[in-house]
């Protein structure tokens, strides 16, 4: 016998069309059940739509983040770098001043520190100190309060200074540099403190920028340098002024 080529099955639309639903819903059974027991027949178009743009959003995400990756990345911005000056060499005649490392109590690093509704306080990135605080006010110190060595120099008698940093910040809401330092003169030839201070200086900035508050900060540390300078004079005064004591026999 010779066989033709097989009929086609004939398949009913309706259960086609059930057979399709129950094979895309498989994952999601709770939303058919609730599309079975609601809607009508012609409304079965409508959870399909849903679930191919459950399947688009996602996948246009990957292709956002995918095509970010491959964009040039944004120019590095400059990190902006800030001193406290050079200041005018005025030592004391007769006074040898040794400047000693500034201690600090708290955090200070190079990065500007600057505070803001009186208990936030933010370290800027972007703006910085040429070197520790510390470093800066110890330097300031020996270049506005020391002589240069020299072979002709006459006799002189010895001081130490030491300091306590305990607050180097700018006050963004009163606009000013805050700097609050102990300074303490020791005379090692008697061992004793001959001077302590803590000193607290606010200046207002004059313009509202990282180098307005710098500038300011000169300014608040010029003045420390220049009492701790009287002070000295005044050491040197009484002691010239004082007769030495008597020899004893």
């Amino acid at each position: 016998f010779c066989l033709g080529p097989p009929q086609p099955k004939k398949v009913n639309k309706d259960t086609c069309e059930n057979e399709i639903e129950k094979s895309l819903f498989v994952g999601n059974r709770t939303e058919f059940v609730h599309h079975e027991n609601n809607h009508e027949s012609k409304e079965r178009g409508k959870p399909l739509i849903r679930l191919t743009f459950g399947w688009i959003a996602p996948f246009a995400a990957l292709v956002l983040v995918a095509g970010c990756s491959v964009l040039p990345p944004e120019e590095n911005k400059p990190i902006y770098y800030f001193g406290l000056g050079t200041p005018a060499s005025l030592p004391v005649p007769g006074v040898n001043l040794v400047v000693h490392a500034v201690n600090v109590n708290g955090r200070v690093d190079q990065r500007m520190l600057f505070r803001k509704e009186r208990n936030t306080f933010v370290f800027d990135e972007m703006n910085r100190w040429r070197d520790n605080p510390a470093v800066l006010i110890r330097t300031y110190m020996m270049l506005a309060l020391t002589a240069p060595l020299t072979s002709d120099r006459a006799p002189e008698r010895r001081y130490d200074l030491r300091g306590l940093l305990l607050r180097f910040e700018n006050n963004l809401d009163d606009k000013q540099a805050e700097l609050i330092i102990q300074c303490l003169i020791w005379d090692p030839t008697n061992d004793q403190t001959v001077f302590k201070k803590i000193y607290r200086e606010e200046v207002k900035v004059e313009q509202d920028t990282a180098l307005g508050y710098a500038r300011a900060m000169e300014v608040a540390l010029a003045k420390i340098a220049k009492d701790l300078r009287e002070q000295l004079n005044a050491l040197r005064m009484t002691e010239r002024n004082t007769p030495p004591a008597p020899l004893q026999t």
